[in-house]
């Protein structure tokens, strides 16, 4: 661990100068070619994206057709042909924006909570389960915030973890939608509420964040992975040395941060891939600054495997096995080996760790004395960080 923040920065700030030089981030911010909106929504954050400089078409409440068909349309009225995949759509949400997360039978949940903000994504990596739903081009902003507000006015009686980035990316369209913004302004409101929001990303899309007020109640995540993986499975996102200055500035800023590394994915080399990253954590991020880090291997639904292409599809296939749960997941000793890795090394500089998606076996061995109950980071979560599901062994 480097001693001291002024000695922390001098040595970040020179790996920076010698990865940064002349690379630019291959995603600083999603640019929708048009705005497509439903008339019939009058709310202040609807208004907000209208009034911003793009290219917007306001269309009934009710369209009849394909979504696709008549977003070729729209474009071709645009004078934007062949770029329907670069429209964002301003829709309501139909049900309850925020939602506990469904977990997986069989394996241990960490009580978390997801607020549907958007769908869709920009970002093309291989392994995210977006990419077996049809509409996975779709890119949609949720207009309906207030509703969202009173839904948490009537849920936050108790401590909730909550994130924003289950059908998307937290921070991908943020410059767009400006949710942080309007989820500040309410906390601001509810300076009472017993609530935690991580904001997910594998983004550099931080621009709103300086400006929160709140920040004590804000967590900012970045998934990470191996340099190889990056390159191999995360097309269109920035690089992880992009994306741990991000977090340094975050640090900064004066938040705390987490890290994911999630999916861990398996091949001949990772142990010295993950652990270059693992360095480069530790030794350009404030460990006291980590609220947290997880770990979770690569699990996919089987018809997954349809949409790869054939030169990533090895990644898929070796060493893996049909869980009861559904999902290919790798043989234990490889989870096991992989998260030890992570594990250790988060421990010799005090940062807690936890497990994604796995099973009571696995916690177990690999933090043994872990109750589950999150008491190492009792104040942040106020006691309601990692608790066992009923449903999961």
């Amino acid at each position: 661990m480097v001693g001291s923040a002024e000695k922390r920065s001098g040595i970040f700030s020179g790996i920076v100068n010698v990865l940064f030089i002349g690379h630019k981030p291959q995603l600083l911010n999603f640019k929708p070619r048009a705005i497509i909106a439903f008339a019939a929504q009058d709310c202040p954050a609807q208004q907000k994206i209208l009034e911003a400089d793009f290219k917007k078409i306001i269309i009934p409440e009710t369209v009849s057709g394909r979504w696709d068909e008549k977003a070729a349309e729209w474009c071709r009225s645009l004078g934007l042909n062949g770029q329907e995949n670069d429209l964002i759509f301003l829709e309501k949400y139909p049900g309850s924006m925020l939602k506990k997360c469904p977990g997986t039978k069989y394996y241990r949940c960490c009580n978390y909570h997801v607020i549907n903000q958007s769908f869709g994504c920009p970002l093309g990596c291989s392994y995210c389960f977006l990419n077996t739903y049809d509409n996975i081009k779709r890119k949609i902003i949720y207009s309906n915030v207030s509703d969202l507000f009173m839904e948490l006015d009537r849920a936050a009686n108790r401590p909730l973890r909550i994130g924003t980035g289950e059908l998307t990316d937290s921070l991908v369209f943020d410059h767009i939608s400006g949710f942080s913004l309007l989820m500040d302004e309410y906390l601001q409101s509810r300076k009472g509420l017993p609530l935690t929001i991580e904001y997910k990303t594998k983004t550099v899309n931080t621009v709103n964040l300086p400006r929160l007020k709140i920040k004590e109640k804000i967590i900012i995540g970045w998934s990470l992975n191996s340099r190889r993986n990056v390159a191999r499975h995360e097309n269109g996102t920035p690089l992880i040395e992009e994306r741990i200055k991000a977090a340094a500035e975050m640090q900064s800023a004066g938040f705390l941060i987490a890290l994911h590394f999630d999916p861990m994915i398996y091949y001949s080399d990772w142990k010295n891939g993950y652990r270059e990253v693992l360095d480069m954590v530790f030794t350009c991020l404030d460990p006291r600054r980590i609220a947290y880090i997880s770990a979770g291997a690569l699990r996919y639904a089987p018809q997954m495997t349809e949409h790869l292409p054939a030169r990533i599809q090895a990644d898929f296939l070796a060493d893996m096995f049909l869980h009861p749960d559904g999902k290919m997941r790798y043989y234990k000793s490889i989870r096991e080996e992989m998260y030890k890795l992570v594990f250790n090394e988060a421990g010799q500089h005090g940062v807690y760790c936890y497990l994604c998606m796995e099973n009571n076996y696995m916690w177990k061995k690999i933090s043994p004395h872990d109750t589950g109950c999150g008491s190492q980071k009792i104040k942040i979560f106020n006691g309601g960080f990692i608790h066992e599901s009923s449903d999961c062994l």
